[in-house]
């Protein structure tokens, strides 16, 4: 999945290159961006469930796209807008981190087995 995500990312950037050759810049934009995503979005939903695939794929998907052009068409916002997601990334790891972990504890234990008592040794042996 993530070689699909840098895939297709790397390949809109020269699409809206050529693309503004013909139509104006931002409507080249807008629609390579939206055909890279609209990739990300049925491959993501092909190998899980919509709900997931869209707010844990697409959704920041769409938001790292936003800021990579923005940072590409705003050169003096680039310090800013890098700062402010890696703050953002590492607010998200370490409030997911806890619950992975505690997900990974969970599938590695054995499931507990009820106890049992010993059974009592017959009387004269």
């Amino acid at each position: 999945m993530l070689l699909l995500i840098l895939g297709t990312f790397t390949g809109a950037y020269p699409l809206m290159y050529f693309a503004q050759e013909f139509i104006p810049l931002n409507i080249a934009i807008f629609a390579s961006s939206g055909i890279v995503l609209l990739v990300i979005a049925i491959r993501a939903v092909t190998i899980m469930k919509a709900r997931l695939a869209l707010f844990g794929i697409v959704l920041p998907a769409a938001a790292i796209f936003a800021l990579t052009l923005l940072a590409a068409v705003h050169t003096r916002l680039q310090g800013i807008l890098i700062t402010g997601t890696g703050i953002f990334v590492f607010i998200a790891a370490m409030l997911l981190l806890p619950r992975f972990k505690q997900e990974m504890k969970s599938r590695t234990s054995p499931p507990a087995r009820p106890f049992t008592p010993p059974t009592p040794l017959p009387a004269g042996k």
